[in-house]
């Protein structure tokens, strides 16, 4: 599995030339994504439509802490549940109130950060790193 995908529910909606930022709750978290078409483009971009949220494991970032100082607004805290430790890469599995989400870290990070199962992490998503589907 290479990818994290989550059901999710349109709040908001706002738009600037081809571009849209929405905010979709998931699981009783507000997420943003940024995309490249608008309602006019889009019938599915409407507020209260569910639509799946979609991110590659390697597009998630993980911290032992939330830092309101980042760029990065999606911050989902949640809990390792498994680490498997290859000779160049960790693939991580936390459990979130979103759902489960799989991060792929370099096994260096992960030796950095001495992550262990049942950790209390933050998983985190660029806005532009979220793909939308229906």
């Amino acid at each position: 599995r290479t990818m994290n995908k989550f059901s999710g529910t349109i709040q908001a909606i706002q738009t600037h030339g081809s571009l849209s930022q929405l905010e979709i709750e998931t699981g009783g978290l507000m997420l943003c994504t940024i995309i490249i078409e608008t309602p006019e483009t889009a019938d599915y971009l409407k507020t209260g439509n569910t639509i799946q949220l979609i991110f590659k494991e390697t597009e998630v970032i993980l911290s032992k802490s939330m830092d309101s100082l980042l760029s990065v607004e999606n911050q989902i805290p949640g809990n390792i549940l498994e680490i498997q430790k290859g000779s160049l890469l960790y693939r991580v599995r936390l459990e979130t109130k979103a759902g489960i989400i799989t991060s792929v870290i370099t096994k260096r990070s992960g030796d950095k950060l001495n992550f262990s199962e049942g950790d209390e992490v933050v998983a985190m998503i660029k806005n532009n790193e979220i793909m939308l589907s229906r």
